[in-house]
């Protein structure tokens, strides 16, 4: 048996911003149905973080990709 492969950082961290956008996303749709009085501006926020974060985890992605 070879010697396993170093794990490349860029995929642990594109890994990681995914499940964290993934979080956001649920935390996002809960606030937004919430009983009985929903919070928008918490939900706005929550929808700014995830796109940020979702364009920061395809930076990290589009860099992994392009290292191969």
């Amino acid at each position: 048996m070879g010697a396993m492969e170093p794990v490349n950082l860029l995929y642990v961290v594109a890994i990681l911003g995914m499940l964290a956008t993934a979080i956001v996303l649920v935390l996002g749709i809960r606030s937004m149905t919430e009983a009985p009085h929903p919070d928008p501006h918490h939900s706005e926020k929550l929808m700014f973080m995830r796109v940020g974060m979702q364009a920061l985890t395809a930076a990290v992605v589009l860099a992994a990709l392009a290292q191969q």
